[in-house]
This record gives C-alpha cells, structure tokens and sequence, in this order.
C-alpha cells in the first residue's frame, strides 16, 4: 500500500502473518519450554540437548511450514550457515554436559560403611556417588575405636574426623584455662580447624581438644 505525504508518495511496510514453522521447530520451543520447568540439572540438559537437536532438524529441512517436516520440492531451499552453526554448538555443549551428569550418576560400588557415609555428604552436600568415591573417600580412612578409646589429644596427629556411628566425648580446654565438655554423635565432626585453607588457621579458636569414644 502507499501513504500520501506532502505530495508524494512512499511505500508502507508490508506485514504478513507467517504460517506456523513445521514440527521440528514446534518440538525444539516445547523442549525449551521444558528446559526451564525443572531444577534438576541432569534434565535441564537433557530437555536443552533434545530442544537444539530438533532445532537443528529444522534448519537442515530447510525451515518447512507447518505441517511439513521437510521443505516442498518445487520451494527453494533455504541453507541458513549461521543457524547451522549455533545449532551444533548448542547440541555438542549441551551434549557434553549431559554425557558429564549420566557419567557422574551411573553405579558407584560402596561398601556398607561407605555408602553410610556417603548418604551423609549427600544430604548435607548433594555430593555424588562418583566425586564421593574420587574426590573424598581417598583423603582418609575408616577406623573403629572401642569404648573410652582416645580419639584425639595433642599427643596424637593433628586430623578432621567424622563421626559415622557411634557417640564421642570431648574436653576443649581453652588457652585461658576455661574447659567444657562437648557431647558428640552420627554425623557430627571435629575439629574444624583443621578444614582451614592452605594450612592458615585463621579464625579459628586456640585450643586443645582431647576426645574419647563413649561407644563403639
């Protein structure tokens, strides 16, 4: 259409109500859409892994309209590069991180005492099965102590411990000379300081700890 003006004339943009692109790219927005209504990571990826496959079937088909999935013969094919590109990009990292996340969550053998452990990391952490047995399990060891074992005293290396089951009884005695009494069960750890970053125990209190199993 034209619009006179000032005695002239100039043409007006032409809008047009496109028809629907076809099912490959109907399939990838559903996957998108899919991708942002869970929280859990390994099928946030998934979903966005699917979503640019589709994508990707869509601009390999030459963009069809619905409900076609493959561009008509006799329409020129249409070759975007770039929605090529960014199609590939999108389904190799997606991809990878997904192959990373099923990797991480496939079966990890743990012994008894392990896997007692590691449900605790988990429900603290969220910590996997994998990064618990790679990353964890191989920084310390598992020990039994007897009822009215010592634990741990200034005689004894300096070490974090865990507490899997059982209950413990520990002494602090400050540099002042005050003391109290600390009551210890299943899930509990001492000492904290020993958690400090890079051997620099900044911020933790000065004092002795002196600890004994009350159970086996």
């Amino acid at each position: 259409g034209f619009q006179a003006e000032q005695g002239g004339a100039r043409p007006m943009a032409t809008v047009i109500i496109a028809v629907a692109s076809g099912p490959w790219s109907q399939i990838a927005n559903f996957f998108f859409l899919l991708g942002g209504s869970f929280a859990d990571l390994l099928i946030v990826r998934l979903m966005l892994t699917l979503a640019y496959v589709f994508l990707l079937a869509h601009v390999l088909s030459g963009f069809p309209a619905w409900p076609l999935v493959y561009q008509e013969p006799d329409e020129p094919f249409l070759v975007a590069i770039d929605s090529i590109v960014w199609g590939l990009l999108g389904v190799y990292v997606h991809g990878q991180s997904l192959f990373r996340l099923l990797y991480e969550e496939r079966l990890v053998r743990l012994t008894a005492e392990e896997e007692e452990m590691w449900r605790m990391f988990y429900r603290r952490a969220r910590i996997s099965r994998l990064l618990f047995k790679e990353q964890i399990l191989p920084m310390g060891d598992f020990r039994t102590y007897e009822a009215k074992a010592p634990m741990a005293d200034p005689t004894m290396p300096q070490r974090l411990h865990v507490i899997v089951q059982g209950r413990a009884h520990g002494v602090v005695k400050l540099k002042d000379g005050e003391s109290f009494d600390v009551r210890m069960v299943s899930g509990d750890l001492f000492e904290y300081k020993h958690l400090h970053l890079f051997g620099v125990p900044v911020g933790f209190i000065d004092r002795e700890m002196i600890v004994h199993a009350r159970s086996r």
